[in-house]
């Protein structure tokens, strides 16, 4: 069973919140982890993303899986998704987490975001406010490093100066010099927990 936090939140601020779960959120993604949402807003903000999932899941347009070990990762899936459990889109949605705090420290806000509609390892596409340039986050999977790097270097603009921004996930720091993929910005490692730690790819060339 989920955690409920206990907080109190504005009905319009509520409101906001549930659109943005059931739009941009689970609309997208189809599956993330009930502690992804908590994370997606304010900490102030715990009861109504409680409350929000939970009204949902009755009215039969979320589905749960439960994880018995962590009551915060329970997975939250669209009714209609039936696919298996997605571990490097999850993994791609907690770099996005994770880089949209920072740039929200620099007061930069977040424009879009979206996931990869092809079947490569380029997994989530998003733009910020500082920048018309996408960002771009991969997760190279350990022994297929370069899979697609002919698919996504097909689909790159002519114009170096418009490269999308990649960060790149990876498993083991010894997958680094075999990445190809161009405009590098870092490497990130990415635990169940979401905690994110960062490589730098300058560092590594």
């Amino acid at each position: 069973m989920m955690k409920q936090r206990d907080f109190k939140i504005s009905p319009s601020r509520g409101l906001k919140i549930q659109e943005t779960i059931s739009n941009e959120l689970i609309g997208r993604y189809r599956q993330l982890l009930m502690s992804q949402l908590y994370s997606w807003f304010d900490e102030g903000d715990g009861n109504v993303v409680y409350r929000t999932v939970t009204k949902l899941l009755k009215k039969g347009v979320f589905t749960i899986v439960p994880d018995p070990k962590d009551q915060g990762r329970e997975l939250i899936k669209a009714a209609f998704y039936s696919q298996v459990l997605d571990k490097e889109m999850l993994a791609a949605f907690w770099a996005l987490i994770f880089l949209r705090n920072i740039k929200a420290n620099d007061d930069v806000a977040l424009v879009t975001h979206y996931p990869d509609k092809g079947d490569t390892c380029a997994k989530i596409s998003a733009f910020f406010e500082d920048s018309d340039v996408e960002t771009q986050i991969l997760y190279c999977k350990q022994g297929f490093e370069n899979r697609d790097y002919a698919a996504i270097q097909f689909n790159e603009p002519d114009e170096e100066e418009y490269l999308p921004d990649r960060f790149v996930i990876i498993e083991n720091e010894e997958q680094i010099p075999h990445i190809r993929f161009s405009n590098i910005v870092a490497y990130l490692m990415v635990e169940e927990d979401g905690t994110v730690s960062v490589i730098d790819a300058e560092n590594e060339e």
